[in-house]
């Protein structure tokens, strides 16, 4: 799993696996499912993160493992 964290844009993208995206479902205004075409979620795209639920969100930990984020600028 990779997460990126865009600060310029305030977004968040999960990439649960490196597959292909097919279809996006879009869940609620800031959570976007980035689907393959077997069905399966390869990535979520979580807009106005730290907006939402805080700086907290950028260290984000699974089972006692930490994960690499990096911080991304758009230009």
């Amino acid at each position: 799993m990779k997460i990126t964290y865009d600060h310029n844009a305030d977004a968040m993208y999960l990439e649960i696996c490196g597959g292909p995206r097919h279809r996006q479902k879009q869940i609620n205004l800031d959570v976007t499912l980035d689907i393959d075409t077997n069905g399966r979620v390869v990535g979520v795209e979580i807009m106005n993160a730290v907006k939402k639920y805080g700086e907290q969100i950028t260290n984000i930990s699974f089972s006692n493992t930490w994960f690499f984020m990096s911080k991304t600028t758009r230009k």
